[in-house]
């Protein structure tokens, strides 16, 4: 701390799911197969990692190579959304090979040459080496993938993630099929006044999922038109794994702790829902309350959901949030993993009861 302010260790981070890993795979390993538009796509996103000379950011600073990257490239967010989807483990290490090729490149020659030459850069190649012990990208590969693996606290505290997610979306189920006949507005209500009454938490893009869902906008999030039961609960439960990339840059502010380093995460996705769900919600304030809880506020930009005299009523949340009174409630571990797995289980019979009915009168 110096003169009253703290030196803050920031890294600027894309954490790319697996969509966009496949495009880079596809780019960097079978280009004659691929689009000229998703070939575009690719380079554009590659070109973007680079920091131009006349950045104002790289002329304020001093870099020892000018191949610099400004943004790490961070395949975390991937490896746990396939291990959560039961991916074949060699399929996620080849795709792992490609983004290392991507962290290792020389991005000077890849610009000039409009992404025809794809070549290591030699000194991202010694700080590869230095960090896992090898040149061979085919070792670096499999090492990553066992230490993402060989790291149990962020795999849990990455399911719990996942798990609350699931939980509120089956709730938004719920409450849809059970309030049928209610207006979407009056149906959002009820979904504000359950997040903040049963499970203690008021969750700014679940809620905004709501408003999309209950007005026929986002069904294939929450399918329950489906047939098969379990169907419906594996497309929810994958839906929360998806949605639960745009909790990684308050997962990672959180990770920062243990690593002294603020990984500042960017969330890289191709999916149309998540993108506009994401743009809807802009960062008001964060808190950090203890170590397994931090959570962040948002002001919702509505322009995506039609404008009328119900839907702005919407944007006041005064009578379901209050800071204050919040941060109080989110200290007393409300959310413990097992209340949440409790719930879960209570929701999906519910589900699962009125199915049944349904399908049987």
């Amino acid at each position: 701390v110096t003169n009253g302010f703290a030196e803050v260790m920031i890294l600027p981070v894309f954490m790319l799911d697996s969509n966009v890993v496949g495009a880079i795979h596809g780019f960097m390993t079978k280009s004659d197969l691929i689009s000229s538009s998703l070939k575009n796509d690719v380079k554009e996103f590659i070109n973007s990692l680079i920091l131009d000379k006349d950045h104002q950011i790289y002329k304020s600073m001093s870099f020892s190579n000018e191949n610099v990257r400004f943004y790490d490239i961070n395949p975390f967010f991937y490896v746990m959304e396939c291990l959560l989807k039961n991916s074949n483990p060699s399929n996620v290490i080849d795709c792992l090979k490609s983004i290392i090729t991507l962290q290792m490149l020389d991005y000077k020659t890849f610009k000039e040459s409009n992404g025809t030459i794809i070549r290591k850069d030699p000194i991202l190649e010694k700080e590869s080496f230095h960090k896992y012990g090898s040149f061979d990208i085919d070792i670096i590969a499999e090492k990553q993938y066992k230490d993402f693996l060989s790291d149990k606290k962020s795999i849990q505290e990455y399911k719990y993630t996942v798990n609350y997610i699931y939980l509120l979306l089956l709730k938004i189920a719920q409450i849809n099929i059970y309030e049928k006949d209610k207006t979407p507005l009056k149906k959002v209500n009820l979904v504000k006044e359950h997040f903040s009454n049963s499970i203690g938490a008021f969750s700014a893009r679940e809620i905004l999922i709501s408003i999309y869902y209950f007005n026929n906008n986002i069904g294939s999030f929450i399918p329950v038109q489906k047939d098969n039961i379990d169907e419906i609960f594996k497309v929810i439960y994958n839906s929360a794994i998806d949605i639960s990339l745009l909790r990684m840059t308050e997962f990672f502010l959180h990770l920062g702790k243990r690593d002294k380093i603020n990984n500042l995460v960017y969330p890289v996705t191709i999916e149309k829902h998540l993108i506009n769900i994401g743009n809807a919600n802009k960062f008001k304030s964060q808190y950090s309350i203890k170590e397994n809880k931090f959570f962040t506020v948002f002001e919702s930009d509505m322009k995506m959901v039609e404008k009328s005299k119900d839907f702005e009523k919407l944007l006041d949340n005064s009578k379901y949030f209050n800071e204050e009174a919040f941060l109080e409630r989110f200290k007393k571990d409300i959310l413990s993993p097992e209340y949440v797995e409790k719930e879960i289980k209570d929701i999906e019979l519910s589900i699962y009861q009125y199915k049944y009915y349904v399908d049987n009168n």
